[in-house]
């Protein structure tokens, strides 16, 4: 099971496209050359596997939830972009113990109203899904882009630059990763059906 196939990470991210973005490190961009509105693309936080190079579908989609969070197409300085992922990263422990709290009720709840219903209720009604524990974090490519150190995050910027996904320029003294009009393209193409 991918990452992000886990409900604590998909319920973590409905949390986060609420968060507020530090205007002094997101950066306007000429929305003409883009494809698209960035609302438009329904993926947050991941791409499906195989639609860039492999382990770096997050990085990409990454530098464009920032473009979701706005509402409208922007960069971001690459030091934010980082930490907002390092930030992501380590409140996914916390929705999982959300999530495990959630089902731990819905379970109590499910079996109680089978004992009063003396066994009626659980003829017609499922029991709750299974929760499922994530796998730990330092072993998946999240764990790894946005760990300890920043060599990962820097590479995949790097390749993600050369094969055309975003772009990179230097503004006020900081690097500024812009999404590119290839990688909207590519995000759109790879949108789970409705």
């Amino acid at each position: 099971m991918r990452l992000y196939e886990y409900p604590q990470f998909q319920t973590l991210c409905a949390f986060d496209q609420r968060s507020e973005l530090k205007p002094a490190d997101v950066f306007a961009m000429d929305d003409s050359v883009m494809p698209c509105d960035p609302l438009a693309i329904r993926t947050y936080r991941f791409l499906p596997a195989g639609t860039t190079m492999k382990g770096l579908e997050y990085a990409a989609a990454h530098v464009l939830s920032f473009s979701r969070r706005a509402g409208r197409w922007v960069g971001a300085s690459s030091d934010y972009v980082w930490e907002d992922g390092k930030r992501f990263l380590d409140g996914l422990p916390r929705a999982e113990e959300f999530l495990r709290e959630v089902y731990r009720c819905r379970r109590r709840n499910y079996w109680l109203c089978c004992v009063l219903t003396l066994g009626i209720y659980w003829l017609l009604v499922k029991p709750p899904a299974r929760f499922e524990r994530m796998p730990p974090l330092d072993h998946t490519t999240w764990g790894q882009l946005f760990g300890a150190d920043r060599a990962r995050w820097s590479s995949s910027l790097l390749f993600l630059r050369l094969s055309g996904l975003i772009r990179l320029e230097q503004v006020g003294g900081k690097e500024v990763v812009y999404p590119t009009a290839k990688l909207a393209v590519v995000a759109l193409a790879a949108q789970p059906a409705k």
